[in-house]
């Protein structure tokens, strides 16, 4: 896939240093902080995916709503939380000066992308997408699980 948008060699995949890592991770990902320091008129536009164990994503659309993100975070912590040990994180940056706002085919790319990431043994459990930060590069973060028993297409 050739990709317009992203750029596929400069994705880091970091590890959580413990359970209160990833609580904070999720607060500031799902805008839940006590401070509300990234959320502005546009969070509505974020875009939240959950997969499930097929691989398969569901898409969650924000609200303004913080009662109901916190409870979309919790959501997020207890399906995942039991797996932190294995788990990665990175944040995937669009470059270009020229793009403040999603579309379509940055979609498709985030998902090309995603398709990477399972070749090398790196399943997305949740993904991220924040649309409402116009000032930074656009990016999506992802949660990966690690998995080196899974066989990979052409092994």
């Amino acid at each position: 896939m050739e990709y317009h948008y992203f750029t596929i060699e400069d994705i880091e995949m970091l590890t959580f240093n413990g359970i209160p890592h990833l609580h904070n991770h999720l607060n500031y990902l799902i805008h839940t902080d006590k401070d509300q320091k990234f959320t502005n008129e546009d969070s509505v536009r974020n875009v939240s995916f959950i997969f499930d164990n097929e691989g398969n994503p569901r898409a969650l659309r924000w609200t303004d709503d913080l009662e109901k993100r916190i409870e979309l975070k919790k959501y997020v912590f207890r399906y995942i939380r039991d797996f932190y040990k294995r788990l990665f994180y990175a944040r995937v940056e669009c470059p270009r000066r020229d793009v403040h706002n999603w579309n379509k085919e940055m979609v498709a790319e985030m998902f090309g992308i995603i398709r990477e990431m399972k070749k090398e043994k790196y399943y997305p459990l949740f993904v991220q997408i924040h649309d409402d930060q116009p000032n930074l590069f656009c990016h999506f973060h992802v949660i990966c699980f690690y998995d080196r028993s899974k066989k990979v297409e052409g092994e």
